[in-house]
Parts: C-alpha cells; structure tokens; sequence
C-alpha cells in the first residue's frame, strides 16, 4: 500500500518542481506604442503584468502577456495588437513592449448621393451600418457598412448602386462621408401571362402568387430571384389542378417609365422606350397549362378506429371537384380528425395518388397510421411570466384524463386568444403541442407556450375634438388585473388574474367625467362574472345643465364555452337637472329626478380578440325596466339590440389584417306605469364621432320643434338606430399599426308620435384614420347625403378610443 501512495505524491510535486527551476525574469518596464489620442494608463489600467515583478519566463509570462492582449483588444479603440519582450544586457531583465494601432475616432458621418432616395433612406441606413458618430471606424467593419449601403439600395431596385468612404482629419477624429453612387431604381412594371388557362381568372391568379413572388407590379426588379418566381408561378397553377403545367420561358422587356408630369404622359403611351433610363421591367411568363385534373376515387387503408364510410363523409370533398391543393389538404385533415379526436395523437396520413391519363382524374388512397391511443396526463404552461395559470387553464377544454382531442385543442386556442392577453404573431405563433414522455407510453402531455400582450394602455392627453371642443383625458386601463393580489400584495401581485379594471376622466368645455369599473369574467374560476361600474359625470352637452351619479353590478353566467352569457343587472341612477336653455323642449324642467333599474341581458360573443377583433361575430339583447318593481321618477322600459360582425378579406406578411366590420344597433324606449311619454333627460340624440352617425354634428340628428320661447329645440327620440359599414386597411402591415377606413353610416331617430319608415333613414359615407392603440385617436371625414335645408352637408370627426358599439 505504501508504493502506490509514494508514486502519488511524486508525480503531484513534479509540476512544482518545474514551476521551481523554471527561469525567472524582472519586468524593467511597461512600455505602449502606437497610441495617439488615448492615454496609455488606460492600457496599462486593463492588463496584468507590472514592471519590478518577477515571472517565469517560458510559461507564465507567455500565459499573461496573452490574456492583457485580448484585454486591449476588448478596450475597442485599437486593431493589430501585439507585444514584443526586449532584453537587456542582464538577461533576468526585461522589458515588455505593447504595439497598438489606434483606430481614428469618428468625430462625424455624412452621406451624399442620396437625393431622390426618399426621406427616410438615411435614417434606415444609419440603423443598419454598425459605425456611428462617437465610435471608431474600424477598417474591415466600414468595409462591411459600405456592402451593407450597396445591398440596400439594390434590394429597392438600384441594381448598380455603389458607395465608398472619404475621410477627413479633425480635431479629436476623423469626418467620414459614404459618398453613394445611386443610379435610377428599376421596377418591375407589369407582369403577363401567356397562355393562362380559361378556368383560372387573373385578378385570382395575382392574389395566389401576390405573396409568394418576390418580381411583382411596383416592387424593386431582382433578377437573381426570377427563377424562384418561376417555379411559384408553376405550382400556383400544379396547385390549382393543372397537374401537367410547364413553363417554356419567361421574357423580360425593359423600357423607360414617363412621370405623371412629363408632357409625353398626357399626349402618348404610358411607357416610351427612348433609351434615356431604363427604369422598368416587364415580365412574360409563357405557360403551357395543359388540362385541369378532377378528383377521382377516394379509398382508406390501415383504418381501424373509423369505418371507411365515417371517414368519407368527413372527407367531404365529392367526385369529379377540381383537385384543388388546399381543397385536397383540408379534405385529409377532416379524415385524419376522425381518428385523432378519439385520442390518437400521432395519427398520421400519407397520400398516394393513380392518375388516370385519359379522363384526367386522380385517384386517392390514403393510408392511415393510427399509433397509440393517448389520454393527457399534464397541461404544461410556459411562457405566462405575469398571467396566472389558472387564468390559461380556464380556457383549455383538454383535461388530464381525457383522451386527446384535435378540435379541443383548436378550441382551446380560440378561448386563450379571444381574451387579448397573449400574442398570436404569425413569426411566432400560440402553440398547443403534445410530448410524449418515454415513463408514461399511453399519456400525452400538452404543452403551451404563450408569449404575453401588453395588457395596460396610459392615456395623457389634451386637445381638440368636433364633438367637444377643447378636452382632456387622463385614463387607464388594465386587461390583467387581479384584485385579490392588490388588496393582500399590492406591491407584487395586482396583475395576473385576468380581471378588467377601468378608470377614466375626462374634461372638457361642456362634459367633465370620472368612471370607475372592475370585471371580473370567470369569477371563481368558474363560468360565471361579476362586474361593478360606477361614474359621475357633469355635463351641458344638451340644453341644459345636468349631473349624473350612477352605480351598477351585473352578474352573468356563461354558456356554450363561454361563447353564450346571460346576464342580470341591477343600477342605480341620480339626475340633477338645472340651467335651462331658451331652446330646451317645452316638456324640461329644472329639478332632480332618480332610477333604480333591472337588466335582463343575452350576447353571443364569437370575437376572435376583445381588443382588436378582426374576424367573427357579436351579437346581444337586453331589456331594461327602470321603476314599475322599484322606485322611479319617470318609469320606462328600454330594449336594445346590438350586431357586430367582421369579417377578413386579406392578411399581410405581417399580420395586418384587412377586414369588413359591420355593426348595428336598435334602441326602443316604452313609458310605463303613468308616463304618457319617455322623459326629456331619457331621450335619444344622435349624430357626431364613431360608434354616432358621423354625418351629423353631435348630438344634431333628432326630431326637432318650436318650443314655447320661439326656439328651435332638440326634442329628442325614444327610438333610434344606427348601422355602419367600414372597410379597414392596415397601412402599416399589421393589425396595431395605422389603418385607414372606408365607411358608410345610416340611421335616425324618430320621435314620440313618428312612426319608423326605411325612407326616414339618413345615410353618409367618408373615409377615417385610426392611429396605432399605443395613441387610440380616429379621424373621420364625412358627407351627408342628401342634406336637408339648415344641414352641414361635411363633417369632421376626431375622436378618442377604438370604439364598438
């Protein structure tokens, strides 16, 4: 045992022993070399080795000497670093040389060449060249800026653009100009299709490859990506049923574009080739189509779970339809549900297709690999840093225990999104997932990750509105509340209960406002809600001096996967009325006046976000009685019927989706009890910004008369109705950003003794801006058709907020 133990420790003391014998040598000096405008303390400050110490000269100063290198070079300011030892007469001296080159500091950086480059290629190119004002130009990395400007300019159509760098010394640096030599852009002009076949329309066939090609009418020519072009061109129409479609070549035509001002433009063609700039590209795609392929047999092999019958009927898609891709990839995916509905997760379905020749027909046989039935064993949530679980979990509709379900987990989706809290971008999409852990062979877990939503919006803001005058608003606005964590933990915990808490005030020339409200919609995590508002407002918006106090609760259950709620509300409203004007109705008097109402309510909610729908449905109903059960000044009964539908035309690279919205809404007030008519303070007036009939001033639409004092008054409807049709584009690409608005309003209202005719309704159309949710603001311009004696026949609109109604 000993021999072993003494062979342990000599081998431990022989790097000792030569650390021991190695040559010593003294640091004379630290010398630096090559500096100009930085002191050479700070590299002295940044490195080890220190002049009277004493290192091994074979290891140990070697190893230091290599560390304070990459110590200089991450100081940034010095290329081509290097160190040199300098020995004395005495050997066991020695002086340690550092050699930089010092590189100039960028004092300032111009460029030139960019005139009709547009106004915002400078900053855009300030972002992508890695030299800035303040650092140094290091030569390989201005070398890479200069490829980077060219590579620019190039992808927007300036097929030669060339840039190179002057510099300047002055004091304390270097002036760089990127001097760009910047030729005209060349555009794709049109694009043409010979030999498109006659079952394919071209303004369809532009929409199929409007994503996928890069040479398109109005953008930059890129020659390099014609032959990716090509191929997508080919299988839009292999896509569409011409299976046997070919491309004998495409033709590219260059010619010269004539401005909208140039004289030629008016008294010739559009496009006159004289060999002054060739600044535009046509393309000819020459396409031999062949015959469109129809959908043959379909047959189902491997299927065990599912009948061959049951698995057709889902199919759907019948003999003899266009073999339409997306049509066919759709068809399989509601036969592979069948099977994975009932817990087969990993069903999998691979095509093979017999094609007949002669009757151009393709046959179908799908063969099916089941797998294993799977029941779910955990909900993994990932991704909620702020939102509680229990919030996700209450809009999953797979449990654990429950065999897998395909259409739980679309479902499930729709009922995280649908609550504005997490992102769905498409680079980055919601995932539901299932893993298969290797310990538990018949359960699957399913896995989310999210990514959350800014769920707080601030409003600070003063100005002007049509409907107003001069305003201010201070507001906000949380979609992530949790009132239970604010009360025990405000500090750390009042977010992430999914709660909605609202506060608003407002002030203006003519309405001062303050509005409070706490919902929370799945009280308990259960399928009920609960909700309480109240709000004070001061207003002279109509002919007289008015304060409101209000309160209200609701509760409400849901129904139908929280698709369906009916709800219950009680409220409680105080009016003190003062001030009269010489135009108020004859039926207004000063005075005070209370309600105490119930709300019986039904909506049908099928939104595909709360915040920012762009597609689905909403729908809802209430009656509210004021009085008759409980006491009222003015007893009444009030019915409203609500509509809003949205439906998307088109979806950009971005997410931007461009939809239609149309909404409606119908308003019915009944006297009850005594009343003979519905009271002046209860008394509809239209007209003025969205969710209004935008082609009146506010408050203005309204059935009018000769009061008493000799006055035009606004009496006032106790029916109304309002419809709007809108066309929303994102201009920016997606669907926070800015977006323009094409709409058309219509409706009235119609007083006591009036009876309601469609020829009544009074119609305008305009166009509008709605500007990113970050600043909700919308601008409206509207025309009145058919304006009547005394009527504006325009208006303009700004308002606050994103509104529905």
């Amino acid at each position: 045992m000993r021999l072993p133990l003494l062979l342990t420790l000599a081998a431990a003391a022989v790097p000792a022993a030569i650390a021991a014998v190695e040559r010593q040598v003294t640091i004379d000096e630290v010398r630096i070399e090559g500096t100009r405008l930085v002191h050479p303390d700070r590299i002295r400050f940044v490195t080890s080795v220190r002049a009277g110490r004493s290192y091994g000269a074979e290891r140990e100063l070697p190893l230091i000497l290599a560390d304070d290198l990459r110590a200089v070079e991450r100081m940034g300011p010095f290329t081509d670093t290097r160190t040199e030892l300098v020995f004395g007469v005495d050997p066991g001296r020695v002086t340690v040389v550092f050699r930089v080159t010092e590189l100039p500091y960028v004092v300032k950086l111009e460029f030139s060449g960019l005139d009709h480059a547009g106004w915002s290629a400078e900053s855009d190119l300030r972002k992508r060249i890695e030299t800035k004002v303040g650092g140094y130009a290091n030569p390989l990395i201005l070398e890479n800026d200069l490829r980077a400007v060219e590579r620019f300019f190039r992808d927007k159509g300036h097929r030669g653009a060339t840039a190179r760098v002057r510099r300047g010394e002055v004091a304390g640096g270097i002036e760089l100009l990127i001097e760009v030599d910047l030729p005209p852009a060349v555009e794709v002009g049109r694009v043409f299709y010979r030999g498109l076949p006659d079952g394919m329309r071209r303004r369809r066939f532009d929409d199929l490859l409007d994503r996928t090609q890069v040479n398109r009418p109005g953008r930059p020519w890129q020659p390099e990506m014609l032959p990716l072009d090509q191929g997508d061109t080919v299988r839009a129409l292999q896509d569409e049923g011409w299976l046997d479609c070919v491309l004998n070549g495409v033709e590219v035509e260059r010619s010269d574009f004539v401005r909208p001002l140039d004289e030629r433009r008016r008294n010739g063609p559009e496009f006159v080739p004289d060999g002054v700039y060739d600044d535009r590209v046509h393309l000819v795609y020459d396409l031999a189509a062949g015959e469109r392929y129809k959908l043959g047999s379909v047959s189902f092999v491997g299927n065990t779970v599912a009948g061959s019958e049951e698995l057709r009927a889902a199919f759907a898609l019948p003999e003899g339809a266009w073999f339409r891709r997306t049509d066919i990839a759709r068809s399989v995916e509601r036969a592979r549900r069948v099977i994975s509905n009932k817990g087969y997760a990993r069903c999998r379905i691979s095509q093979e297709r017999r094609v007949d020749l002669d009757t151009r027909t393709v046959h179908l046989i799908l063969r099916f690999d089941e797998g294993r039935q799977y029941r779910v064993g955990r909900v993994d949530i990932r991704g909620n840093l702020m939102t509680r679980d229990g919030v996700v979990r209450r809009a999953v509709a797979l449990h654990p225990g429950e065999l897998w379900n395909d259409d739980a987990i679309d479902e499930s989706r729709r009922q995280i999104l649908r609550g504005g809290l997490f992102k769905d971008d498409p680079r980055k999409p919601l995932s539901l997932r299932p893993t298969f852990p290797e310990d538990r062979p018949d359960e699957t877990d399913l896995v989310i990750d999210l990514e959350e939503e800014s769920s707080g919006s601030l409003q600070v803001q003063v100005g002007y509105s049509s409907a107003t005058g001069i305003f201010g608003q201070f507001g906000y606005t949380e979609r992530n509340f949790d009132l239970w964590g604010a009360l025990t933990d405000p500090g750390t915990s009042w977010r992430g209960g999914g709660e909605i808490l609202e506060t608003d005030l407002n002030w203006s020339e003519d309405r001062n406002s303050l509005s409070l409200g706490w919902t929370d919609p799945s009280l308990g995590e259960g399928p009920y809600s609960l909700g309480v508002n109240g709000a004070r407002i001061e207003s002279s918006q109509r002919d007289w001096d008015e304060k409101r106090l209000t309160g209200t609760v609701s509760l409400g259950r849901y129904f139908l996967r929280r698709d369906l709620r009916l709800g219950l509300s009680y409220g409680y409203t105080d009016i003190e009325v003062g001030d009269l004007d010489d135009d108020a109705p004859d039926d207004a008097e000063e005075g005070s006046y209370f309600y105490n109402s119930l709300g019986l309510s039904l909506s049908y909610d099928r939104l595909d976000n709360a915040r920012l729908p762009t597609s689905g449905l909403l729908l809802s109903a209430s009656d509210t009685v004021q009085g008759a059960v409980l006491a009222a000044t003015d007893p009444i009964n009030e019915y409203v019927l609500k509509g809003d539908g949205f439906l998307p035309l088109l979806e950009a690279e971005d997410g931007g989706v461009t939809f239609v919205h149309l909404g409606a809404r119908w308003r019915h007030s009944i006297p009850i009890g005594d009343n003979d008519e519905v009271p002046f303070y209860q008394r509809y007036l239209g007209g003025g910004p969205a969710p209004r009939h935008r082609g009146f001033g506010f408050n203005e639409l309204t059935p009018r008369s000769i009061n008493k004092n000799g006055y035009e008054a606004r009496d006032g409807g106790d029916r109304d109705l309002i419809a709007t049709l809108e066309l929303s584009y994102p201009l920016q690409g997606y669907n926070d950003g800015v977006r323009a608005v094409l709409f058309t309003d219509a409706g009235n209202v119609w007083g006591v003794d009036e009876s309601v005719s469609a020829d009544d309704v009074r119609y305008a159309w305009g166009f509008g801006v709605r500007f990113p949710m970050q600043f909700p603001i919308s601008l409206d311009f509207a025309w009145l058709v058919d304006a009547r004696e005394g009527e504006s026949s325009s208006q303009v609109h700004f308002g606050l907020g994103q509104v529905r109604f």
